[in-house]
């Protein structure tokens, strides 16, 4: 993994926080 997991979940929230 070149990132770790929390950095991931946080742009998920971030792209999620975007979309809906």
């Amino acid at each position: 993994m070149r990132r770790s997991w929390l950095s991931t979940v946080t742009e998920l929230l971030q792209w999620l926080s975007t979309t809906v």
